[in-house]
């Protein structure tokens, strides 16, 4: 019976684990897609999306998004593939060790991103741009707590 209870908490641990990563990339994918690539696009039309800024802004994170679907089809080939899932899904994740490096980049943007972000704070363009993007974010299910 011990061993039938630990099975099950092990599975339900593994489909947490999984369930989490995929909402992840799935909130980094909207990140990219919907907030990232419009202020590209409005960067063509306004010199205050400068490559600068929205580097500063979003530095790597198309970077980490591509680590993080490489690691999903790795996990759902795992999860789905295996008897015994539980055993494997930590090779994912060490398969794709290296890769998590690119988070060093990220973390050493990440002050500099608060304080751009604080200062552009009042900045109309800004404003209007983060508030759009924050309606769209509150429109689409389960992204919520991924924009500033």
């Amino acid at each position: 019976m011990a061993d039938e209870k630990t099975k099950r908490f092990r599975e339900h641990v593994v489909r947490e684990l999984y369930a989490t990563e995929q909402d992840y990339a799935s909130n980094l994918r909207f990140l990219v897609t919907h907030v990232l690539e419009k202020a590209r696009e409005k960067g063509l039309h306004d010199n205050s999306f400068t490559d600068d800024v929205i580097h500063t802004l979003f530095c790597n994170i198309e970077e980490i998004l591509a680590l993080h679907e490489r690691l999903m089809v790795d996990l759902d080939a795992c999860v789905r593939g295996t008897p015994s899932y539980g055993t494997t899904i930590a090779k994912c994740y060490l398969n794709h060790q290296e890769g998590f490096a690119i988070y060093q980049h990220y973390g050493e943007y990440n002050e500099q991103s608060q304080k751009l972000l604080y200062e552009l704070e009042d900045h109309p363009a800004f404003k209007a741009f983060f508030v759009v993007s924050q309606e769209i974010d509150c429109n689409s299910p389960g992204q919520s707590d991924i924009l500033p």
